[in-house]
């Protein structure tokens, strides 16, 4: 079964599998700063908007401070089509890369950390959460979110995927405003069980 579950892992990039400069350095981020997402790292450039307009944003409250006001608002600045429902662009099939400006939509998707004499878990999306992808490094996706346990801020946040054991994602690319309609195409549900 943990193999099964394995083989339903999204496809994530890393700043060890081959493009370098993925990630700025950890130490150069926290809850509420970050350095932008560079715009000569060769990311599409509405992505490296909707990321920036987040990391410009960070700490402040964004509209009504719900998480998916976030990503509409920054799709939005970004010039890309807007939401429409929890829909933030093209969806990705499980075998494309996650890039940073990529807008992950949750639903009850459980992790869970089993070390020695400790087990913790958290829900991300009871029902829905929406986060968009800074940056990933050693397997660990950094997201720019905001209403989390109440604070309606922009935070960054850091998730283990190899971590999560049950639940449902959905990980969109921006899109031009001018591009095929949100929803459009393939619709592709990841799962795990």
């Amino acid at each position: 079964m943990a193999e099964d579950a394995q083989a339903h892992k999204p496809k994530i990039i890393d700043a060890t599998n081959g493009i370098p400069g993925v990630a700025p350095p950890a130490t150069t981020v926290d809850k509420f700063h970050a350095p932008p997402v560079p715009t000569d790292w060769g990311f599409p450039e509405l992505n490296v908007r909707v990321a920036n307009f987040a990391v410009d944003h960070l700490s402040e409250k964004i509209g009504n401070g719900q998480c998916w006001t976030l990503a509409e608002k920054a799709l939005e600045s970004a010039g890309a089509q807007p939401a429409s429902g929890y829909v933030f662009g093209r969806l990705l099939p499980q075998s494309e890369t996650w890039l940073p400006g990529d807008i992950i939509q949750f639903s009850n998707c459980q992790f869970v950390d089993v070390e020695p004499h400790r087990r913790s878990s958290i829900t991300v999306g009871t029902p829905n959460h929406t986060a968009i992808v800074y940056a990933i490094k050693d397997g660990l996706v950094t997201v720019l979110q905001q209403n989390v346990n109440g604070d309606k801020h922009v935070q960054t946040g850091v998730l283990n995927f190899s971590q999560m054991v049950s639940g449902n994602l959905q990980v969109y690319r921006p899109v031009p405003s001018n591009g095929r309609p949100p929803g459009s195409g393939l619709k592709v549900r990841y799962s795990l069980f």
